[in-house]
Parts: C-alpha cells; structure tokens; sequence
C-alpha cells in the first residue's frame, strides 16, 4: 500500500545534484589522469614505488589466496601487513582489480579528490550549513594544495590517506550530536579504512591530535565526563574489530619490520612556521630549507590560500554562542594536528623509545588533516554571510528599507565572487602537479628484451621507480628495490638479471644486450630455484612458476640434495613433494625442501593463519556492527554542542 503523499520520503535531489557537481569538478580537477595510455605515467617520481605493492590484486583473478604473499620485490613478504600502500582499502582494491596496477594508480588519485570532497561536504551537513557555504567548501577540498601537492612526488599512498582520515571528523561530530548507535557503527567504519589507507602519518594524527580534542565534545560546562564517550570508545572498540583482517597479520609480523630512520629530526619545521604553509603559493619557497624546512614541496605545501584562513579566523565573531563547544573543538583539533606536524609529540618521545620516534620522520604530512577543520570553520563564516541582513550591516535600517533588496543582493554577489576567486586560485596551484609524463620508450624495450620464464630475480636501476609498473605488468620478480621499510636482518636476494649504467666491458661472457645508457648482463650463478648437491655444494637449477604466494617448482637432478628457493621464508608457508605434504628447515632463511634424486615436483603455499584469523576478527566486527545498526534508536546526547 503506498504511502500518503506527506509521508512518501523526499528524494534527496539537492544532495544528488550537488554531489553530481563535486564528480564533475574532480574529474575536471583530475583531467590527464583519466589517460589510459600505459605510457602516460603521473609526474611525482616515487609514484611507481607508491602503487607497486597494489599489483598483488592483479594475481586475484589467476590464483586466488597466492595474492597473500607478495613476491613482487626483495625476497617476498606477507602481503596484508603492508605499511606504506593502503592495500587492503576498497578504493585501491577496487581501481585494480578493473584497471590494473597503473591505470587503477591514476584512477584512485582522482577517487581520492572524490572522497576528501565528500567529507568535506558531509562535515558541512553535519555543522548544518547551507547550499553556498556546502559546495563552496566540498571544491576547495578537492582542489586543496593539502592533496594535489603530494603528487609532486607521486605518494598516492599519502593521497588516499589523508581523504580517508578526512572522514573521520564529520562522523565523530555526528555521534556527538545524536549519540545513535547507528553513528557508532559509521564512525567504526570510517576509522576502520583510515586504519587500512596506508602510511602511517595520517593515523598517527588522529591518535595525538584529533582524539584527544573530541574529550572536548565528551564533557559539559563543569568538565563532567558524558555517556557519550562511551559511544566513542564503542566506535575505536569496533573499528578495530572491522580492520582485524590487516591488524592480526601486522602485529604477527610487527617485529620484523624495520624502517628508514631519521635520529636528527631533519625534516622537522618548528610550528610558528607551519601555518605559512597554508597560504603560501610559491613552489620555489617549498624547494628551499627557508623557515627552517625540509626543501620538498609534497612533505610542506597544503596551500589553501588566505580567503579561507581569515574565514576561519572570522568564526570566532560569526558562530552563535550555542555552538561555542564546536568552536572550542575545531580550533582545538587544529591546534593539535599543527604541533603534531612538528614533531614535537615524536621528538619528546626519542628519549623513552628512540626507535619509533626517529621511524617518524616526515610528520610535516600530518598538517593536512588540519585542512577539513579550516574549511569547516570557514564554509560557517561563509554561510553566517550569506544569511547576514546586509541593508543593516550598510546602513541604518530607515535609510535601507528601499534598497534593501539590491543592497542585499550585492553583498551576497561580492561573497560570492571572492569565493570564486579563492578557489580558483587553489584549483591553479594544484594543477603543477596533477599531470602526467610520457614514460621513457626504452623501459618497454629493456622489460620486454628480459627473460622471464623461470621467475628468477631481476635488479633493475635502482631508485628509479618509473620501471616498477612496467615491470610489475610483466610479472617480474625485482631486487633490490627501494622501500621506506623493510624486512629486518633479510637481505634483498641476489639478481639472475641485471641492468647497469655501469660501464661493462664487451669481452665480459655475462654480457647480453645494450641499450643507450643501459646494459643487461647476467649473472649465471644467481637461480632462482636450485638444488645443492655433493660436499662442494654445486648448485643443480630447477625450473620454477612464482605468482605471489604459490610457487611450483620442477627439479631433476642424479642424486640427492636440498632445494632452495630464493623466497623469503615465514611462518604461513606449506610445501608438497609429488602431491604429499613435507616439512621445511624453518631455521633456513629461504624456503626449502629435501630433494631425492630424479625427477620431482615441488609445490609451495602461503597460507597464513593470522589472516584467517584476521578476517575472523572482521567478520565479528561486521556482525556486532550489523547487531547495533538494527538496535538504533533515535536518541540525542547531553552534551551541548
């Protein structure tokens, strides 16, 4: 029976259309990237390097549970404890899986403009705000330097994460001002995927700086703790229950973790420097040490312009008294994320656990989270403008009366050009570094002219990451490559294939090919898989399919040995011989198996028990966030906000 014409739900044409109009200027925003050519590649260097860990999704469809491992780069390692590339986030799982490694790169940099958009433009709904002060807010997110500018150096990773984080404000407002358990579960699963973005940095700033704000929203005016901080602590129980499935496999492999430190604090810029860094548009200023800053544009530059910051500052007169506690959060939050960015909470900390602290070493990234809070209180100035009785604000009320409709019209036409002007200065500066580059012919030449038949270990140039997605589509196997962290006390493997810059003498039998600038050799000693055998321990070399976590082995040989594998060896993996289980040496580095003499087949598995595990923690908390999502009910908080 259908409903009565006044209680038929309203269809939500003005949010569509102003969600339509974000996808539109993001695409617009994002332009080049939509070039499919697989030698269009975008202009940050570190851009191959920053999607390489994604290509594991591309072996879904092939092998099924093999994309556990990644045997991609320097000897393999459990896939899902990733730190740097939020491989397991849907976007990035999702722009692979239908793109591939690279297409899907470029794509997820323009999803990722989307999805700090619209964060931005929920945390408007959520403040309340009209259509003006909404839209106007939900560009400039898009288009902030905050975003764009990390692709100076290509960190998509960084890109991801910072949209993913963004998420997190406009749904913890929301609990706090509803207190519906339904809130719960969305501010469980917004935390969940920023949890599983990637880096590191962004979350980091939501611990120190944003959770300890929200107290703020969790007490009333006599700093009496609320229920409602019970519903926040739900929402951190729950959201790492959900991203269990890369939590259980990270804490297994925690330990043999170890990452690129920096025990000076070079990269560290003192905070009263920190906010020049919204409003400045000057590229060469970010490529300078000035202001005691690390000379890199991605790691400093969040560049928003003044038009927005003297807003913020002009919601200290304009937010109405009742919506002081929110005044009090944001600038808060802001305060927080800023002295985080310093690096102070880390530099304090070097003394207690030097480790971790010197790990941290670019917490510059984390100013950009204070970019949503600023934009926030700024779209409230905009919108207390718009509504403003601008006949009174110019005039006495009895000189007004006959103009007032024109007077009132020209005050909001003035907004809104300087709006217009303040975004498209920001959307003009972001363009610098949302473009894409031709990619050098002789990489496709070189990858192509590399055997590969046998997965052995290729050393391309090393640092030169425009190679890693070529070689990646061709399923190659590379070492060393070049990563912010690594597997402690394991050494990358040594390369069959090597290409050099190096001058190679022509009369050097290992000698295979030239290119301009490049030569291939091969270094006949260095198998992939093999079997030792006799006293001297002469390697015998096997034949050998690697795709991520399965790996099959074919060896014959006249007498009896041990086969190697140069793959990283770690709890998860299984071996067969000839279709019968065996066991492995697990004090041996590689993986490995006694080989009897004649012809055998070798079969190797990574199947890891802390991803079941995992994903059993994730299926509980998808059940307990089913469970609470149905017992909502509509109630509201004591706190005042």
């Amino acid at each position: 029976m259908p409903l009565p014409r006044r209680q038929r739900p309203r269809f939500p044409w003005l949010a569509l259309l102003e969600f339509s109009l974000l996808l539109l200027w993001v695409l617009w925003i994002g332009r080049d990237y939509l070039d499919m050519s697989a030698n269009r590649i975008p202009y940050g260097r570190e851009f191959g390097m920053s999607i390489h860990p994604h290509f594991i999704w591309t072996q879904l469809t092939e092998c099924g549970a093999c994309v556990f491992w990644n045997g991609s780069f320097n000897g393999g390692y459990p896939a899902f404890t990733e730190l740097h590339a939020g491989v397991l986030h849907p976007l990035v799982i999702l722009t692979t899986l239908i793109w591939g490694g690279l297409n899907g790169g470029k794509l997820l940099v323009i999803a990722s403009l989307l999805l700090a958009g619209v964060a931005q433009w929920w945390l408007a709904r959520v403040l309340g705000l009209g259509v003006v002060a909404r839209v106007w807010s939900t560009l400039l997110a898009a288009a902030g330097g905050h975003l764009a500018s990390r692709m100076e150096i290509g960190v998509v990773g960084v890109v991801l994460s910072t949209a993913a984080c963004s998420l997190a404000l406009p749904a913890a407002i929301q609990l706090a001002q509803s207190a519906r358990l339904r809130h719960v579960v969305v501010l469980a699963l917004v935390l969940a995927l920023a949890l599983v973005s990637g880096q590191g940095y962004l979350q980091l700033g939501l611990i120190v700086a944003l959770l300890p704000a929200l107290l703020i929203l969790c007490v009333d005016d006599d700093l009496r703790l609320q229920p409602v901080w019970q519903k926040f602590a739900l929402a951190g129980l729950l959201a790492l229950l959900l991203a269990g499935i890369f939590l259980a496999p990270l804490l297994h492999f925690w330990s043999q973790w170890g990452k690129v430190a920096d025990a000076a604090f070079s990269t560290y810029q003192p905070l009263a420097y920190i906010p020049l860094n919204f409003v400045i548009a000057d590229v060469k200023f970010y490529e300078t040490a000035v202001l005691d800053k690390a000379p890199f544009p991605y790691l400093n530059s969040n560049y928003i312009g003044w038009t927005p910051i003297l807003l913020a500052l002009l919601a200290l007169r304009l937010v109405p008294a009742d919506k002081r506690r929110l005044l009090v959060f944001f600038y808060t939050a802001i305060a927080l994320i800023l002295w985080t960015a310093s690096g102070a909470p880390f530099h304090a900390l070097y003394g207690w656990w030097p480790e971790f602290a010197a790990g941290v070493r670019n917490p510059a990234l984390i100013s950009g989270l204070a970019v949503p809070l600023l934009l926030g209180l700024a779209a409230w100035s905009v919108d207390r403008l718009w509504q403003l009785n601008w006949p009174v604000l110019l005039f006495a009320p009895t000189d007004a009366s006959r103009y007032a409709r024109f007077i009132r019209l020209g005050g909001r036409v003035m907004l809104l050009i300087v709006l217009a002007g303040a975004l498209l200065q920001v959307y003009a500066y972001g363009q610098r570094w949302l473009r894409l580059k031709e990619m050098d012919e002789m990489v496709t030449a070189v990858i192509q002219a590399i055997p590969n038949d046998d997965s052995e270990w290729i050393n391309l140039p090393f640092g030169e990451h425009f190679w890693l997605p070529t070689a990646a589509t061709a399923g190659m196997k590379l070492t060393p490559v070049a990563r912010p962290s690594f597997w402690v006390q394991r050494p990358a493997p040594k390369a069959f294939w090597e290409t050099t810059r190096s001058h190679v003498q022509k009369t050097n039998l290992n000698l295979q090919q030239s290119f301009a600038g490049l030569t291939l050799i091969r270094h006949p000693h260095n198998f992939y898989a093999y079997v030792l055998v006799g006293a001297e321990g002469e390697k015998r070399p096997c034949q050998a399919q690697a795709r991520g976590g399965n790996i099959d082995v074919t060896c014959n040989v006249d007498e009896a040995g041990m086969l190697m594998v140069q793959e990283n060896l770690w709890s998860g993996w299984l071996a067969w011989r000839d279709g019968q289980p065996i066991r492995m040496n697990e004090t041996d580095r590689w993986l490995n198996a006694l080989a009897p003499a004649g012809e055998h087949h070798y079969q190797f598995r990574y199947r890891p028990w802390d991803v079941a595990v995992g994903t059993g923690v994730s299926l509980i908390g998808l059940y307990l966030a089913a469970i609470l999502w149905l017992r909502d009910r509509r109630t509201t908080t004591n706190v005042n906000l």
